[in-house]
């Protein structure tokens, strides 16, 4: 069984099973690595055929058809294309040997997924994101603490926000749940908020990846201003006010 075979075997699998772990793929193909079975699934990802869980996968049928789904999987079903055009312009700022901090959300997944196998410094608010650095690179991983949220999988709270403090960040990857020109960039969880003031303090850089259907969106709590930023990320179809007030807060869009 080749490649292509293998791949539509397993699309097949999950898909007539509604979910599967990387375990039980493994079982059905003894002759084939847990790494390549994850690069499987990383390809069946990419073409919309399955939805990457921790361990595993699940089918999109499955978790749209299925009203009690944690937020995180749907949204990664939302303008994926954006996000891995976003995920393709951010990675280039990524160095080896540098200490980076990767914020959660389904962008920065996409973001994970690419990023070469090379050496970094990585501190991270998500599990599902540290897995899949520790899946694609050599780097050296940090969680922070706290508590989770089903949102998007962010562990925050009062110990990740001292945590980071100590951290020196040359580059820090920042997602947006919503942005405005009043209110600048939001989110709706208090914890989250603190941690993304904290590591937008405290990185050399900040690099914000957005994709242009979070502008005009307002949540509740504001953790950054277009002057705390550096570099903007989106996915080419910013609306021109959000431009023009970005360029005279001197940040570069991508």
């Amino acid at each position: 069984m080749n490649n292509k075979e293998r791949r539509e075997h397993i699309s097949s699998y999950i898909e007539s099973k509604g979910e599967a772990s990387i375990a039980e793929l493994a079982k059905l193909y003894p002759e084939i690595s847990a790494m390549t079975l994850r690069r499987d699934l990383n390809y069946l990802e990419e073409e919309h055929k399955i939805i990457r869980t921790r361990g595993g996968a699940k089918a999109v049928s499955f978790i749209t058809d299925n009203i009690n789904e944690e937020k995180f999987l749907k949204q990664k079903l939302v303008h994926i294309e954006e996000k891995n055009i976003i995920a393709k312009k951010a990675v280039k700022f990524i160095v080896p040997g540098r200490s980076i901090f990767l914020d959660a959300g389904s962008t920065m997944m996409c973001l994970a997924k690419i990023m070469p196998d090379e050496r970094y410094y990585v501190f991270t608010s998500a599990p599902n994101v540290a897995m899949e650095v520790m899946y694609t690179t050599s780097s050296v991983v940090h969680l922070t603490g706290g508590e989770m949220s089903r949102d998007n999988l962010a562990v925050a709270g009062a110990g990740a926000v001292d945590f980071m403090k100590n951290i020196n960040i040359d580059i820090a990857f920042i997602t947006v749940p919503g942005f405005s020109l009043s209110n600048g960039f939001s989110c709706g969880n208090v914890n989250d908020c603190q941690l993304k003031k904290a590591i937008v303090e405290r990185a050399e850089k900040v690099i914000v990846l957005m994709d242009s259907s979070k502008v005009g969106i307002n949540m509740p709590y504001t953790y950054a201003r277009l002057s705390d930023i550096d570099i903007l990320i989106s996915d080419g179809k910013l609306p021109q006010d959000f431009i023009d007030e970005a360029e005279k807060n001197n940040v570069t869009i991508l």
